[in-house]
Formats: C-alpha cells, structure tokens, sequence
C-alpha cells in the first residue's frame, strides 16, 4: 500500500488579501528605488488604522487624515496605488461600500449607457475622500458644526485654553482656510468681553500670536473676569 500523504491546509499566508498585500509591498518598493534622491521613503512597516464603516464623522475625517499623513510621506505615489492602499484598510460595511463601488463600475464599462447605475468612477485620492463623507457622514453633520462655528461664543468659566482648542477643531473639521485677518476677528469676537477689550488693544500678526495675547490676558486679569 502506498504511504498516506497527508493533507495539507490552506495556509492564512496565502490568502488573496496577504497575496495583495504583497503585490503592493513589492510596487510601492519598486516606486521608491525609481525616485530621485534626497526624497523621503515610505515605512510600508507602518501600520494604517481600519475603517469598518462607522457613520460617525469624527471618526471618518481622522482615518482620512491619518491616511493623508501617510501618503504625504511618499509624494511620487500615484492615485491609483493611493486608492488600492486605503481600500485594503477597509471592513465591514465599508468593505461592501467599496465593493458594490467596483462592481458598478464594472457594469458601466460592460454596459456602457444601458448601465442602471449612478455611482460617480473615484479616481483620486481627493475624490475617494468626497465619497467617504457622502456616505459615511451622518445626516446634518456638516450643518451642525457649522452652527457651532457660527455661535462660538467662549463660555462663562471656560479657560481661554479650551475655547482655542474647540475653535481650532471647528475649523479643521470644516476645512476652514481664511486668511488671519479674518480669524483673528472671529476669535477675538468669542472672547469673554473683558478680555475681548483687552486684546482688542494690541494687533496680533498671525492667529497664533492672537492665541498667546488672548491666554497672556487671561493671566493677567485673574480672577477679574
């Protein structure tokens, strides 16, 4: 009788995701050895956050941005490998968003305009990020925070300290890119108004000087306000 061979089981290793995985190590390594030197190579040992889909929109702009970071560490990487990276940290309902995304995709270019479908192609990094927050941000969310924005007001027995840091959130959170000029009005605005006139004295040249003589006010008057 022959010997019996034993069985061998899939091993998790070669799973089509770590297969990918691999492929991807392996482009992202040839695209760095083609750039110019002097240029800052990717860590492709770090470890990207997972999104599974959450529809809460502070989470969704803070894997956005943990994502952005990372890429800005390898400038020559194109969008279409931008895309294919950030998909792989997908699970859960955003896994099936991406994928039912690919398969309308595919029909479009099967069926061309006989395709019953209205899914826009996402082919940038940038476009990728838009479709996220259509789908992911709850409803109102944008409306909210700019309601908020609209009515900073710096609270009664709140430090000057925790009204910078919810300004400075708001405006990250609406992507909010003024000039100075126009925030340090804003900001000055909120203020407590004792020491609204106080720092309204002196002309800040940038919002962050505006910052430190709003908290220098502050300890200045005490226990005034």
């Amino acid at each position: 009788m022959p010997p019996r061979q034993e069985r061998q089981e899939p091993s998790h290793a070669d799973s089509p995701v770590n297969d990918l995985a691999r492929a991807l190590h392996e482009l992202i390594t040839l695209q760095q050895q083609q750039r110019p030197p002097g240029q800052m190579q990717l860590d492709t040992r770090f470890q990207l956050p997972k999104f599974s889909g959450q529809m809460n929109g502070e989470t969704v702009d803070s894997w956005i941005r943990s994502l952005s970071n990372y890429f800005k560490t390898c400038p020559t990487m194109d969008e279409e490998m931008k895309l294919q990276i950030a998909s792989l940290q997908f699970e859960g309902l955003a896994q099936t968003w991406w994928d039912t995304h690919l398969e309308n995709m595919s029909l479009v270019v099967e069926l061309g305009e006989q395709a019953e479908t209205r899914s826009t192609p996402i082919t940038s990094w940038n476009l990728f990020c838009e479709a996220l927050h259509e789908r992911f941000y709850p409803p109102g969310y944008i409306q909210n925070l700019l309601a908020k924005w609209l009515q900073l007001r710096q609270l009664p027995n709140q430090s000057v300290q925790a009204y910078i840091d919810v300004f400075c959130k708001l405006r990250i959170q609406l992507h909010i890119s003024d000039p100075d000029e126009v925030l340090i009005i804003k900001f000055n605005s909120g203020l407590l108004m004792l020491l609204r006139r106080e720092v309204e004295l002196f002309d800040s040249a940038s919002l962050d000087k505006a910052f430190i003589r709003a908290l220098a006010v502050e300890r200045k008057v005490g226990t005034q306000i």
